[in-house]
């Protein structure tokens, strides 16, 4: 089977329209508060399904859990 070029309409028009799905996300998107000390919040370890309460000790969202565990965490 001899393989055949890409038409660069379809190309360009499929990449228009990945761009406005992601420029529509973007737009949805916001800006997050920052985190304070003794801010209570949610985390999940380790990609487990179920999300525990803990508190941030530090600024730089280090987070301890409710069995007292500490763990680093990001916003992202």
């Amino acid at each position: 089977m001899i393989p055949h070029a890409a038409d660069p309409n379809r190309v360009v028009k499929a990449l228009l329209h990945r761009q406005a799905l992601a420029k529509n996300y973007d737009h949805l998107s916001r800006d997050l508060p920052p985190l304070e000390d003794g801010d209570k919040i949610r985390i999940r370890v380790n990609k487990e399904k179920e999300w525990r309460k803990a508190e941030v000790l530090l600024r730089s969202s280090v987070v301890e859990d409710e069995k007292e565990r500490v763990f680093r965490r990001n916003r992202g």
